[in-house]
């Protein structure tokens, strides 16, 4: 979050795919979009965050990350 002209900004992490991954919320209005600006950067705490819902999102689905590669996790019975 941050103030540009004494308006407030924040940007949202989405569900994406079925949304679109980022919104921009400046004040009352709201923009929608998927390609972080390459002028733009991203807070550590941020990233973290991301990393973070990556890892749950995954570990919800049946998918474990590992260092080498990602495999989904199966059980046999």
């Amino acid at each position: 979050m941050t103030t540009h002209n004494g308006v407030v900004l924040s940007i949202r992490l989405n569900d994406f795919p079925a949304e679109h991954l980022y919104t921009l919320v400046e004040g009352n209005s709201l923009v929608y979009f998927d390609d972080w600006p390459k002028t733009w950067t991203k807070s550590q705490a941020r990233k973290s965050a991301r990393n973070a819902t990556t890892s749950a999102r995954a570990n919800t689905s049946g998918y474990s990350k590992t260092t080498a590669k990602t495999t989904k996790s199966k059980s046999f019975r």
